[in-house]
């Protein structure tokens, strides 16, 4: 298998052995300040809001007069405790955000290198089918003068330039698109494209490595348990306040009370027996609601894990489809061998010619195809953004790190 995947990769995939120069550094480029926007207003509500319970539930001062005669008796503050359990809770869920932030900040880098590299790859699809094109329309003009000096039929010139009109079609519509892939690349500073410096990541190593990674608990699962996490932390606070009041601690200065001043003195203290509470049918819904969001964690769990099957599944697909082409390739030759041998008949000439260009055609249709899927697998792993960054179109797997 792995011999006839490396004839694929020496014979038919000549005009992308290289990855470009511009092509690190476009995946270098800085990452904005709009794509970075929801973490970054997080990060700031973060440091410029506490989340921290007071020690003390309230402050309450009291003064007391007798009958209808003016002047204080009696002086009384008092001050409301609050549940520990409540300031652990908001602590906890303040260190709980402060950790996700940094994963939310990873998952943006994920996104913003998966659209980088479909870019890359759209730019190197559309570039290689250009050539392609360049290349059956030389082949074109080239049969349409044999047929002129050999004084072919009319019908096979007609044939001819009807293919030459389509591909000068095509060929203009693949201007425009490499166009529009060249704004987006340009916008980050990176004025072109050059796919000849590193070499490109064969098929066969590609799928050879597809093999190899373990794909279980990718980002969906971790923004499901991300979310699942809030949300018992949250159920916690509000479980916690539905107690906040614990009780309290009273002063109190009373001059009717005795004569000397330490007399006046007096203390209170007390306690808030949980017996009742009105937050109760409140707080078994939160719970009930945390149901769907366990269920929800699961589901991304087999949603994610049929994702990456489907996908390694077409690129199983692909990858037998290019072994085909290989063999086909290899008797494009012999027949080619065998007709300069015989007579150089012309219009066997033309038929072999056309194999060729839909061999080739298809071989870069279905090399695309596997590339823009290990690169879609890597992110749904949240492998495009582990550190060191790593260039997974090059063979090497060039590191390099955003500036």
């Amino acid at each position: 298998m792995k011999k006839w995947i490396l004839m694929i990769g020496l014979a038919l995939t000549s005009a992308l052995t290289s990855q470009g120069q511009g092509q690190l550094e476009y995946l270098s480029a800085p990452i904005t300040d709009g794509e970075y926007m929801i973490v970054q207003m997080t990060e700031d509500f973060l440091s410029d809001h506490k989340f921290g319970s007071p020690w003390l539930r309230d402050l309450d001062f009291r003064v007391r007069s007798s009958g209808s005669q003016i002047g204080v008796e009696e002086y009384r503050m008092r001050l409301g405790l609050i549940n520990p359990l409540e300031i652990k809770a908001n602590r906890d869920y303040k260190r709980l955000m402060d950790r996700q932030l940094g994963a939310e900040r990873l998952e943006v880098i994920n996104n913003v290198m998966l659209r980088r590299y479909e870019i890359l790859l759209e730019h190197a699809f559309l570039s290689r089918k250009k050539n392609l094109l360049e290349s059956r329309e030389n082949e074109l003009q080239k049969q349409s003068n044999l047929l002129l000096g050999a004084q072919g039929s009319l019908n096979d010139l007609i044939d001819v330039e009807e293919s030459l009109t389509k591909l000068g079609l095509e060929s203009i519509g693949l201007d425009h698109k490499i166009e529009l892939v060249m704004s987006s690349v340009s916008s980050s500073g990176v004025r072109n494209l050059e796919w000849g410096s590193f070499d490109v990541i064969p098929i066969d190593t590609i799928w050879q490595r597809t093999r190899e990674i373990e794909w279980s608990n990718g980002m969906l699962h971790d923004r499901a348990l991300r979310s699942l996490a809030q949300k018992e932390q949250l159920l916690k606070i509000d479980q916690a306040e539905a107690f906040s009041n614990i009780g309290f601690i009273q002063g109190e200065y009373d001059l009717d009370r005795g004569d000397a001043p330490a007399d006046h003195l007096g203390f209170q203290m007390g306690l808030t027996i949980p017996i009742f509470n009105s937050d109760k049918p409140q707080l078994e819904r939160k719970k009930l609601a945390l149901i769907d969001d366990e269920v929800e964690l699961e589901t991304s769990v087999s949603m994610e894990k049929e994702r990456v099957d489907f996908m390694i599944s077409e690129m199983e697909t692909s990858y037998l489809q290019l072994m085909l082409l290989a063999k086909r390739s290899q008797k494009l030759n012999e027949y080619r061998q065998l007709n300069s041998a015989i007579s150089g008949d012309l219009d066997t000439y033309i038929k072999l010619s056309e194999l060729e260009y839909f061999i080739r055609e298809k071989t870069l249709n279905y090399e695309s195809a596997i590339r823009m899927n290990y690169i879609r697998l890597l992110h749904l792993k949240g492998k495009l953004a582990e550190s060191p960054l790593i260039n997974y179109l090059s063979a090497d797997e060039v590191s390099f790190e955003l500036k």
